[in-house]
Order: structure tokens, then sequence, then C-alpha cells
């Protein structure tokens, strides 16, 4: 079987199933895989002589990039990691060419190589430590395993009270600990959609997150803010906002449902601000705004006053770092992110 019998849609799959001669390795693996600049990174990997890695990285191209890949004969770059206090370093690599790719549409028929390891450190080299993987080209779709996000304990139906406790869930394979944290931190026009009866301020109202599958209800005692305590990694909490990159947001007055919004966790996580290089980087913050969209009081409003909320999402490593000097967050201009528009005169809700 040849390129020329396959259709239109091409996948070219790496599956990263172990390894063995890893019994140098104290600290946890990573393997990432860097196909043209194109990077797909593994889970985190607990070390033993013979680690069972399980990875499948995918790379989705059209026919006419596939043959351009071939004939130009671009590499694929294997690196095999060790973490160790959120540093990273290199155990070895190994380079292959696309070119060795099985092509194929019968699974049953692929293959598996065991390749060693180059670039190894001199007492590492004499364990000759190598990855068991397997690499082929198919037109059959392939099903990226589903990310189920774990809660302990378990929510009980579906919907949680947010306290001054942070949540804790687990995520995906990776061990890394990290705090998720999305904060509603100012307001403007959000009187206008509230009942006209109402004395309530705005600043009182309820805000229900659907976050990795549950309800999570903050109020102004929790400064209408969800913290987790996620053990995950970057890549995998990526990757799960890539495949669900909507965070509904309602408001609440009492029982009563008075507006919707929602946060693109997607264009936020891989935005130039949240990925930016800094020195010392254990905490990654992005902001955004958010037009609501009434559910009670339906009357047009000017789109100069229409309401919105700011929201700022917060990632950061339990890694301890020096204070710095406070730097005071500045909300983008409207409609650079989230659900869009133009509004005026933001009101704070922090304490």
């Amino acid at each position: 079987m040849s390129l020329r019998d396959l259709k239109e849609e091409i996948y070219l799959v790496l599956q990263i199933k172990g390894g063995h001669g890893f019994g140098f390795a104290t600290s946890p693996l990573i393997i990432t895989a860097n196909l043209a600049g194109n990077i797909h990174e593994s889970f985190v990997t607990e070390p033993c002589p013979q680690p069972k890695f399980e990875n499948e990285f995918v790379w989705v191209m059209d026919k006419t990039k596939m043959k351009s890949i071939w004939s130009d004969k671009v590499p694929i770059k294997v690196e095999c990691l060790s973490v160790s206090n959120f540093h990273r370093n290199r155990i070895g690599y190994i380079i292959i060419n696309v070119k060795d790719a099985q092509i194929i549409q019968d699974e049953s028929k692929i293959s598996e190589k065991q390749i060693r390891l180059l670039g190894l450190s001199k007492d590492v080299s004499l364990l000759k430590p190598e990855l068991i993987l397997s690499f082929y080209i198919t037109d059959v779709p392939i099903q990226s395993p589903p990310l189920i996000p774990h809660f302990l304990p378990p929510i009980e139906g579906g919907r949680a009270q947010m306290s001054s406790n942070p949540l804790k869930v687990t995520l995906g394979s990776g061990r890394e600990h990290f705090k998720l944290t999305i904060r509603a931190v100012a307001f403007a026009n959000l009187k206008e959609m509230l009942p006209s009866q109402s004395d309530v301020e705005p600043q009182l109202l309820t805000y229900n997150y659907s976050l990795f599958g549950v309800e999570i209800v903050s109020d102004v005692a929790t400064n209408h803010s969800v913290c987790l305590e996620m053990t995950t990694s970057l890549a995998c909490l990526k990757t799960y906002f890539v495949r669900q990159p909507m965070v509904a947001v309602s408001l609440h007055m009492g029982s009563l449902l008075v507006g919707q919004t929602s946060i693109n966790m997607e264009s936020l996580l891989l935005s130039e601000e949240f990925n930016a290089k800094r020195e010392r980087q254990q905490t990654r913050s992005v902001s955004c705004r958010c037009i609501v969209s009434p559910t009670h009081n339906l009357a047009e409003t000017p789109a100069d006053v229409r309401p919105c909320v700011d929201f700022n999402v917060c990632f950061s490593s339990d890694v301890p770092v020096s204070k710095k000097k406070s730097e005071t967050t500045t909300i983008p201009p409207l409609g650079t992110v989230g659900a869009g528009g133009d509004a005026d005169n933001g009101q704070s809700i922090l304490p």
C-alpha cells in the first residue's frame, strides 16, 4: 500500500508503548514528539526499569501536506525527559524518518519497534535505554482517548457549593500539582438586566460555573470564584480545553436565572499572554471580558451599555517562589476574548 491508496484526510500516528533499560530513572518521565514545530507531549509516567507510557501522538493533515513531508524526509524528533521540581532534563532522544512509517488501513497489521535512545550520558548509555513504539500512516479516523475529570471526594448530583477550601480534581495520568482559579473580578451594566422591581445589588449575584462536568456555585462569600487543586499536566489541561473549550457561567438572583455567558478557555490557555516565557514563571494569569446575555429582562440595550463581566484565569504550580512587587492585573480591551462585545464603566466586585 502507498500514499496514493489513502483518502484525502491522513493520520500520522506515533504510539509510544513503553521502554526498557530505565533502571537509572529516579524522577517522573515525559515523552515529547516534534514534527516540524508541531509538538505533542505525553502524560507524566512514574519511573521504573520498564516504564509503560501508553501514549499516542496523532498529526492530522491532507494528502498534499503528507506528500510534502514524505518527499522532504521531514523527521520526527522524540525526546525523553525527566521531571524534577518542575525542571526538565533531557535523558536522550531518537530521530524518526517519516518514510519509516507503515502505511496501513488495518490496525491488526501495526508492528512494534524498539529504538535505542541517542545523546545519553556516559553512565546512562551503559544501560542501553530504548523506547518501544509503533509508527504508521492511515486514513482511518483516530479517536483520541477521553479525558475524564475525577473529583475527590466525588461530587454528588453534579453540583457543588464553593467554599474556602479548593475542590480537588485529577485529570489524565499527569502527576504534577497545580491550582486553577477562575474569578469574576469586575462587572459593568449588570443592573440593567435585573428585574425592574429588584433592589438586589449586582455584586450579590450568585455565579454558577459549569466546569469539568459539574456545576460549581460561587457567591460573594467566595469572591465569585472557583478554585481547584489539580493533579494533571499543563499539556493535559490544554488538551481537555481544546476538546471542550467553553466554560458556561450563569448568573442567579436567588433562584432566578438572570444572565448567561461563557469563557473560552482554549483561547486563554493558548494565548501568547498565557504562554509568554517569564523569569521564574510558576504562575500564569490571563484576563478576559465576556458579554452577559440577559434571560429575564430581555429589553434591548444599546451596545455601549451591554452587561458584561471581567474574569481572571490563574494557573499556578505548587512550587513556592520569592515574592515580588505586586502587579496590577489589566483587563484587556472589550471583545478580545470570550463572548465579545462592548461595554463601559466597569465596576469592581473585589472585596
